[in-house]
């Protein structure tokens, strides 16, 4: 496996060399919303008790599991049926392959994936309400107060021995531990409800920032032994870990104004990398790690596929616009001037151009599942915003062809076999409890 070169020879985007350009001849298809498309076929369906916004959802353990309301729901992914519940839940909420991992107040709380049995609670000196925790398939990872020192602390999530602790001095201030996030590939994601990561190392951040000398620190999960350190100090406390390729992460290092640089690391080589990034102004990194590259805008926001390995672009789009999806060899992108298309692209710029009929709506949420691309597109009602509705589209990417067309839905999770959508009403003053709902690919 090739590794990162040393931080002094960091990457070089020329905007200009490393461009692959887009031609009339690389584009695969223009969307444009119709009447034609289809209602998606639907397995089975479950009302949610009283929430109406789309709730957060994962699929693990053949359940999904849906957090609304401040109650974890377990829905048996293939009948819909609901298993058991967990009420008066905090969050954050972890989800792995046998457990569900919680907080309720400053406690932390361990129950078994298949019965929603407790297994334990889990009181440290945690020092926040609710407490900030790290969950790999069997570890809990949690930064404490011991007297005046403070240490990271890794426990069994099966029979809550404790596996290991490192300590630290008096004078040092210890962040949360942090995982990579194998799930929603955003550097700018948030959602309290997530399926567990699994990674040989876990990151934390020691030292003081007002003092200057704050670090992060990598540790082996398994013992707790040191193996080494970034050369750039990843911001924990904003900017979650995304992994990228193998045992390589990403994070945001740096934002300035319409420019963001994200730092790669190689825990195994410990070599450093960044490459800076362009962005929306206000709101801030809106870059994707997918496979081997990262999904984003380039410094002139234009859309860009960039090589986690060697730094190089591999795709940029001669126009302004957001990535949204990739999946070797195509890119989805939204171009700034035809806000409302959603437009597809192969990197090799080899596929003869055609424009389809039907059109999607303008691109949000994107993602590539099997032969479907889906786009969830919308906002939630409200008092400001009464006509606000949600919408989700899938086309076929390997018939080139829209297949449905779902008003009041947005994707909330996928499983083995089924999208699973959040269907809302249309209306702020018809407002109703959202409908999960499980549409087979």
């Amino acid at each position: 496996m090739r590794r990162l070169r040393p931080h002094r020879t960091a990457w070089v985007l020329g905007v200009v060399a490393a461009v692959i350009a887009m031609s009339a001849a690389a584009a695969i298809w223009i969307t444009t919303l119709s009447a034609t498309a289809a209602e998606p076929e639907i397995d089975w369906r479950h009302t949610l008790a009283a929430q109406q916004q789309p709730p957060d959802a994962v699929a693990a353990g053949g359940f999904v599991l849906v957090l609304a309301d401040r109650t974890v729901t377990a829905l048996d992914e293939v009948t819909g049926e609901q298993r058991w519940q967990i009420p008066e839940v905090d969050g954050p909420v972890r989800v792995t392959v046998d457990a569900v991992v919680l907080a309720r107040g400053p406690r932390i709380t361990v129950y078994d994936l298949t019965t929603g049995a407790e297994r334990f609670t889990y009181e440290g000196e945690l020092g926040h309400n609710p407490p900030v925790f790290a969950v790999s398939d069997d570890t809990l990872y949690t930064a404490e107060r011991v007297g005046k020192q403070r240490e990271v602390v890794a426990t069994s999530l099966t029979d809550a021995e404790r596996l290991w602790h490192r300590r630290y001095a008096a004078e040092v201030a210890v962040a949360a531990p942090v995982l990579p996030d194998p799930v929603d590939q955003s550097i700018v994601s948030t959602k309290a409800l997530r399926l567990a990561s699994s990674s040989p190392v876990v990151y934390v951040n020691i030292g003081l920032r007002e003092d200057g000398d704050e670090k992060t620190v990598t540790l082996d999960a398994e013992t707790g032994d040191t193996r080494g350190r970034p050369e750039t100090l990843m911001d924990l406390d904003t900017y979650p870990i995304i992994a990228v390729h193998g045992e390589r992460v990403a994070t945001v290092g740096k934002h300035d104004g319409c420019t963001t640089d994200v730092t790669v690391y190689d825990p195994a080589s410990g070599g450093t990398e960044t490459v800076a990034f362009g962005a929306d102004c206000e709101a801030g990194a809106s870059i994707m790690a997918t496979g081997d590259v990262l999904l984003g805008q380039n410094v002139n926001g234009f859309p860009q596929v960039v090589d986690s390995v060697t730094g190089g672009a591999r795709w940029t789009a001669l126009e302004a616009g957001t990535a949204r999806a990739f999946r070797d060899p195509v890119v989805a992108y939204s171009p700034v001037e035809r806000d409302e298309s959603l437009m597809m692209a192969e990197i090799t710029g080899a596929v003869a151009p055609w424009s389809a009929e039907d059109t999607a709506p303008p691109s949000g949420k994107t993602n590539i599942v099997g032969d479907l691309l889906l786009s969830s597109t919308g906002a939630f009602p409200s008092e400001e915003t009464p006509d606000a509705t949600f919408a989700t589209t899938a086309y076929n990417l390997g018939i080139d062809k829209l297949m449905w067309y779902q008003p009041g839905a947005r994707l909330v999770t996928v499983t083995d076999e089924h999208l699973i959508l959040a269907l809302t009403s249309r209306g702020f003053d018809d407002l109703k409890p959202a409908t999960l709902a499980a549409v087979p690919f």
